[in-house]
């Protein structure tokens, strides 16, 4: 039996062996425990910033951090000191220096270690119960600090994006709202000097934007000048406050007269009642506040040119109570006195007479436009011949100047049918076709608003065209303008 056996153990012993050799590769290797490497520390260079956030990661480290109308989260490690103005302090990691905030708040969590001193000014700090400070806690608490959070939340969200209406602030659109009741009110309860200060606003626009920001302008030295003298203390609130009333009846003249324009273009009457007209261009205008760099453009335009027709409607009234006063004149004074034979007073026979300019009728601001760009067409057509990349802008002066003085329009204006003409009558010539074109700088300063007042205008004049003393007629059919 022993014998029977034998062959089928060595058979086995020899089996066993070739089996484990066969296994062995195939059966998935062990690797030993990878040894788990902390994440690397990143190192940064000073924070400072305004009108944003910082956030700090676990693994990143900075020497001091300035935040400005923003709010700092602080996981990592800040080797020197935290401050932060208008806004929150977060730190859920280390300050190894001292933590400041001032017109904000501090919040520290459990894990959060202030090494030195934790200051707050015109806020409060809320810290966890394990949360570690080093130093002393001083917290100086101010009776207004919801307004300068306020302040701050404006700076952060319209200032920094150049907008002075944030959309999402329901404190500044209930500050607008407030403002708009005044406007109402001041329509209502003063009817006569609104409309005084939309008409000088209607007759002369130029004016009253270059008069309201010389008056900007000046304002600074004035008060300075105030601020030094003897009653300057006395005066200077008088005339900050007639400053403020002047700023409200103006912006209330300008929504309105906006608004009345629409009312005109739409031609729809109930447009163009007082209140109604006022509503629709503030609406107008606060929806164009809330939108970056637009806004704060926007803003800018309008607030000269409603102060300038404030001071243009009351130099009016002083004008007009000084002619009141006036000892009226003799029918004899107003008759000229004759002139020798073959001499008269009429100048020489014009080609236009002013009779013939105002009967012909006058262009809005829609073929003006088309007219203008068939001229920038021509002029590109011709510089893109001609080796000269940079002088676009003396080409469109010069080409300006050229066609206007020579045959009072431009080849835009040839196809259109469309003539430059002078309101008193007389033929254009190289000084006023000079003026003109200048001018037209000026009306293009404030985002084009000089070429767009041809649309609401009831003379259908531009900025320009009322400097040069000039319209633009439609030629009838038939008429020559070569």
């Amino acid at each position: 039996m022993k014998n029977l056996l034998l062959p089928f153990a060595i058979s086995r012993a020899i089996a066993l062996p070739l089996v484990a050799l066969w296994l062995v590769p195939n059966l998935p290797a062990q690797t030993p425990a990878a040894e788990v490497e902390p994440p690397a520390v990143t190192e940064l260079n000073d924070i400072v910033v305004m009108g944003k956030d910082v956030v700090l990661k676990k693994n990143e480290t900075a020497p001091d951090v300035v935040v400005i109308f923003g709010n700092a989260n602080i996981e990592g490690r800040v080797k020197n000191d935290l401050v932060v103005i208008m806004g929150t302090a977060k730190v859920s990691g280390e300050v190894d220096g001292d933590l400041v905030v001032v017109m904000g708040s501090a919040s520290l969590s459990s894990d959060a270690r202030v090494r030195h001193d934790l200051v707050t000014v015109g806020g409060k700090a809320d810290l966890a119960p394990s949360a570690k400070v080093g130093g002393s806690r001083t917290e100086i608490a101010f009776p207004r600090v919801p307004g300068f959070r306020l302040a701050g939340d404006w700076v952060r969200k319209g200032l920094f994006l150049a907008r002075p209406l944030p959309p999402r602030s329901i404190v500044m659109w209930g500050l607008a709202g407030l403002f708009l009741v005044v406007y109402l009110l001041l329509n209502l309860i003063f009817p006569r000097p609104v409309q005084a200060c939309v008409a000088a606003l209607e007759e002369r626009p130029i004016g009253s934007f270059l008069i309201g920001a010389l008056t900007f302008l000046l304002l600074g030295p004035a008060l300075f000048l105030l601020l030094v003298s003897a009653i300057g203390i006395l005066v200077i609130p008088f005339v900050m406050g007639a400053l403020l009333v002047a700023l409200l009846f103006g912006k209330a003249a300008v929504f309105r007269q906006v608004g009345v324009q629409i009312g005109r273009s739409l031609n729809l009457a109930a447009l163009q009642i007082p209140v109604v007209a006022l509503l629709i261009g503030a609406v107008l205008f606060y929806l164009l506040y809330t939108v970056p760099v637009l806004g704060f453009v926007v803003w800018g335009i309008i607030t000269p040119l409603g102060l300038g027709a404030v001071m243009l409607a009351a130099l009016g009234r002083f004008q007009h109570e000084s002619e009141k006063n006036a000892p009226p004149a003799t029918a004899a004074a107003l008759i000229p006195p004759p002139l020798p034979p073959g001499l008269s007073y009429s100048e020489p026979t014009p080609p236009l007479t002013a009779a013939e300019a105002l009967a012909l009728p006058r262009v809005g601001f829609g073929l003006r436009l088309a007219a203008t760009l068939i001229d920038l067409l021509l002029v590109s057509i011709i510089l893109a011949f001609l080796p000269l990349p940079s002088w676009h802008l003396i080409a469109w002066v010069a080409y300006h100047i050229a066609m206007w003085a020579w045959k009072s329009t431009t080849v835009g204006g040839i196809v259109l049918g469309l003539k430059c003409v002078r309101l008193d009558g007389r033929p254009m010539n190289f000084s006023i076709a000079l003026i003109r074109t200048l001018a037209a700088f000026l009306s293009a300063a404030p985002c084009f608003l000089g070429f767009f007042w041809v649309g609401w205008d009831k003379e259908t004049q531009s900025w320009h065209d009322k400097i040069a003393g000039t319209t633009i007629v439609k030629i009838p059919h038939g008429s020559s303008l070569i």
